[in-house]
């Protein structure tokens, strides 16, 4: 079993990983962004806070705004 740092360091080279190649198919920043807030309503319980993690993100209306969001949350 994996300790949960490493979880979440795992999961936050798949959701770089992820995002990059999505980002290069998927043409429609709002459609990227709907995934992507997706994906973080699974998995922000990672985080010490997980329901202020998902509402920043769930509240994010651009990409630019997703991708601060998600600069901060992962230097946290």
């Amino acid at each position: 079993k994996l300790p949960k740092n490493e979880k979440k360091q795992r999961f936050e080279n798949f959701v770089n990983s992820f995002y990059i190649k999505q980002r290069q198919h998927i043409s429609s920043d709002k459609s990227l962004l709907n995934l992507m807030k997706g994906y973080w309503s699974s998995f922000s319980f990672f985080y010490e806070d997980p329901d202020k993690v998902f509402t920043l993100i769930k509240r994010t209306k651009t990409i630019n705004e997703f991708e601060n969001i998600l600069l901060s949350t992962f230097t946290k």
